[in-house]
């Protein structure tokens, strides 16, 4: 109950310091991403103030959050549109250690319970974090990648979309991207008469990036610069 008053008066909290040291990004096959977040430590600067009964009192607090360990999944997706989407799929944490020195009239008091306190912090803390970065990734990330393009303009005559047409697939290995990559023309655009071809890659993954184009995207350029008239050609007898 005695950390819960503590808890119940703690304001004006001041970040003084956050460190992320190491962080890591890898695959998780039929999700998406990982980010690993370790060895991360933050100090923070707080007051606080007790009113229970006849005892009243305040005084400020120094309190350290070390080896603060994170995991987040993010699903990756793609929308009707075409556009990414991405959600978190899982989020865990971990604090080794939360440290806190109280000041004040009764802070030599407090200071005895430290490990109580210490412990309730740590709980909070770890349940706070990732709560946190939930409603980041729903609140901030999603929208900006939502706000990303998936069409580009070549120039006066066509543009090109390269729009989703699958979600990402993520691999052991790998982060496969299906693209659209067809021209359209910027005054009228129609339906292209064909239908793209399946593209296979090769199944090694020694290079970083690899990027395929099929016949289909090299096609609907010449359909769309067809249709806009730069790829007519008037053939007379003289030639």
């Amino acid at each position: 109950a005695f950390s819960l008053i503590c808890y119940s008066f703690i304001f004006r909290l001041d970040l003084r310091s956050f460190h992320l040291p190491y962080s890591r990004i890898s695959l998780v096959p039929n999700v998406g991403l990982q980010v690993a977040i370790s060895n991360a430590f933050a100090e923070v600067d707080g007051n606080w103030r007790v009113k229970m009964y006849f005892v009243r009192d305040h005084g400020s607090f120094d309190l350290k959050v070390e080896n603060v360990y994170i995991k987040i999944n993010l699903k990756l997706g793609s929308d009707a549109s075409g556009k990414p989407t991405i959600d978190t799929s899982d989020c865990s944490t971990r604090i080794s250690k939360v440290r806190v020195h109280f000041s004040g009239k009764f802070g030599w008091l407090y200071n005895l319970f430290h490990s109580a306190i210490e412990s309730r912090f740590r709980k909070i803390l770890e349940s706070k974090v990732c709560e946190n970065v939930v409603s980041s990734v729903r609140k901030e990330l999603q929208p900006y990648v939502r706000t990303l393009p998936v069409t580009a303009r070549i120039d006066d005559m066509a543009g090109i979309d390269y729009s989703l047409v699958a979600p990402p697939t993520a691999t052991a290995q790998s982060l496969d991207v299906d693209l659209k990559g067809e021209f359209f023309s910027l005054a009228h655009r129609s339906a292209v008469p064909f239908s793209p071809m399946a593209l296979a890659f090769p199944p090694d993954h020694d290079r970083m990036v690899y990027f395929g184009a099929s016949s289909y995207f090299f096609n609907t350029a010449g359909f769309a610069y067809h249709a806009a008239g730069a790829l007519v050609f008037e053939i007379t007898d003289s030639t």
